[in-house]
């Protein structure tokens, strides 16, 4: 377990109801990042610090499309979307060249957004790798920018593949949470709260 991300949270009272769409409670109905971030221990849809905003983005896009046929799905997918907000530059690069190709491999007629955010990654990525303090200081400066545009275009990803239907979709998420490269994650609510435990995330 030398790799592996520990994560404390207090573990919620009450599960959310599986849903398509996002609520202001989670308790009516909740998306697949909403429910991500409830099992990761945040409390409102206002807080949601658990599941990256690109992979939230793509998630509750690929919810839309799946709709009840992904309900059975969310408990077994939702909990590897945990903790990855918490992630470095580098690995939203590779969030959004993971998704992007991976979309590229069924349609390779990508839209100008998708190819724009995943050059944009690819230069951030280039730039991670030539290392130095500036460069470093740049890409964490700029992630936020870099988070953003790539919240607005991966939704496009699930609109290209969903004609290939749910499993497509479904593999589309594995695929762009598994280029992240991130550690498996270990969340450990407090057992003094009835019906807690420990929930392990491998990725």
């Amino acid at each position: 377990m030398a790799n592996t991300t520990f994560s404390f949270a207090a573990a919620p009272t009450t599960r959310p109801l599986l849903g398509r769409d996002r609520r202001s409670d989670r308790h009516l109905g909740a998306c697949w990042s909403d429910y991500a971030s409830v099992l990761g221990g945040d409390c409102s849809a206002h807080q949601a610090r658990s599941v990256h905003p690109a992979l939230g983005s793509l998630a509750a896009a690929i919810g839309e499309f799946v709709g009840d046929l992904g309900t059975p799905i969310l408990p077994q997918r939702a909990p590897s979307l945990i903790g990855t907000d918490d992630c470095p530059p580098e690995a939203t690069a590779r969030l959004v060249i993971g998704c992007v190709d991976k979309t590229a491999s069924l349609q390779p007629h990508l839209d100008g957004q998708l190819r724009a955010v995943r050059r944009e990654a690819r230069q951030r990525l280039a730039t991670a790798s030539r290392g130095g303090l500036g460069r470093k200081l740049w890409l964490w400066v700029t992630e936020r920018d870099a988070r953003m545009h790539a919240a607005d275009a991966l939704p496009g990803a699930a609109l290209l593949v969903a004609p290939w239907g749910p499993d497509a979709l479904l593999d589309l998420l594995c695929a762009t949470v598994r280029a992240m490269a991130l550690p498996p994650v270990v969340v450990l609510h407090d057992y003094r709260a009835p019906g807690t435990g420990l929930s392990q995330v491998s990725r």
